[in-house]
């Protein structure tokens, strides 16, 4: 069924409600849960986890938003506490995790890290900005079998990548990093939709489908007022260092809805690319995503509200960009994080709140009923 589904969306444009088939079906189960979670705050424990393995990081682009927790110098968990924490999840462990950053090949035991998941039966998928896999890590890579797939993250063409990503390597270490795994790997790449790169993200399409690279991720810019991040530390109640966000007194697109369109159908009309935009309710709700007002119009949930998020200290988190922390697995088991009275209070604000303004353009948003 979902490999029909997926047939069906690469064969249809975008903005069409068939293009949301396949993610309509996945979270049926998740929608009826929440009038629940909104009451009482629970969640079963999650089969889905998200693993940054480290907080540091190789560039400095422009976009990031972890700028400020790299600068507190904190450690990273040990390989010897991964190991702890992951084992003590016991018939919780799941049978996929994500590895995600800063960047996860800053650490040198990258490749022993993912042979333990490997050991567990535990699939690994990589999110990296491409930069450190040379012709050595990427023969390391290939011998490992539980690798599902690698992201990598494309801003523009050469000259735009590289300001972006704040060096004059990046952009010839990525191309070099995908020719080296293409063959091996599903590979996808990934480019932040913002005001400098708009106009490049044809041609940087056109430029995926030469390199042998048919999974091409969009995904737009986050910013949020101060305004918008002191509401919502009043909706969930927390402080504003439990927010990982970047602050602009205007976070207002400079491109416009129609050029977005256009943007989308000449990728589409791209042979063998196949195009992606997070999040799915953004198909069938562009103007109102771009413009900020989604939450004012319809009702919302977050999907990461059925993910474990473990940050580089073995701490649960609630995603990327709001970092709470709910306990540490390294003294406390999940269940009793997963479910505790903090925690299940948080989601029920969040969820009552209809999300928050800091999450309008997130790419994690689902759709509920209408308001």
């Amino acid at each position: 069924m979902r490999l029909f589904i997926i047939k069906l969306l690469k064969q249809t444009s975008f903005f069409k409600p068939i293009k949301n088939a396949y993610s309509f079906f996945a979270s049926l189960g998740k929608k009826k849960n929440i009038k629940k979670i909104k009451v009482d705050g629970c969640v079963m424990l999650p089969n889905t986890i998200v693993f940054e393995p480290t907080i540091k990081c190789n560039l400095s682009c422009a976009m990031c938003y972890q700028k400020n927790e790299r600068a507190t110098k904190e450690k990273d968990l040990s390989l010897e506490q991964i190991k702890i924490i992951f084992l003590r999840l016991g018939k919780n462990k799941p049978k996929n995790v994500s590895l995600i950053g800063a960047e996860v090949f800053m650490r040198p035991d990258l490749v022993e890290i993912i042979e333990f998941f490997g050991e567990l039966g535990i699939k690994v998928y990589l999110a990296t900005n491409g930069t450190l896999i040379d012709e050595k890590m990427a023969n390391k890579l290939i011998k490992l079998k539980n690798i599902t797939g690698i992201g990598y993250s494309m801003d523009g063409m050469r000259a735009l990548h590289n300001k972006i990503r704040g060096t004059d390597y990046a952009f010839d270490r990525l191309v070099k990093a995908i020719n080296l795994t293409k063959n091996f790997f599903s590979v996808t790449v990934n480019t932040v939709v913002m005001d400098d790169n708009i106009d490049q993200i044809i041609e940087v399409g056109r430029f995926l489908k030469v390199l042998g690279v048919s999974n091409y991720a969009l995904q737009f810019e986050m910013a949020s007022t101060p305004d918008e991040l002191e509401e919502s530390k009043k909706i969930l109640g927390i402080n504003e260092q439990d927010f990982a966000v970047e602050v602009k007194n205007n976070n207002d697109y400079r491109f416009t809805v129609e050029q977005v369109s256009d943007l989308l159908g000449n990728l589409e009309a791209i042979k063998g690319l196949f195009i992606f935009v997070q999040p799915g309710v953004f198909e069938e709700n562009h103007g109102s995503y771009l413009s900020g007002d989604l939450r004012k119009k319809e009702n919302l949930y977050c999907k990461d509200i059925n993910t474990l998020r473990i940050n580089a200290r073995g701490e649960v988190i609630f995603c990327p960009f709001i970092k709470k922390v709910f306990g540490n697995l390294l003294e406390t088991n999940l269940g009793e994080i997963w479910n505790s009275q903090d925690f299940k209070d948080f989601r029920i604000r969040l969820l009552r709140g209809n999300l928050t303004p800091v999450c309008k353009r997130c790419c994690r948003l689902g759709l509920l009923d209408k308001k």
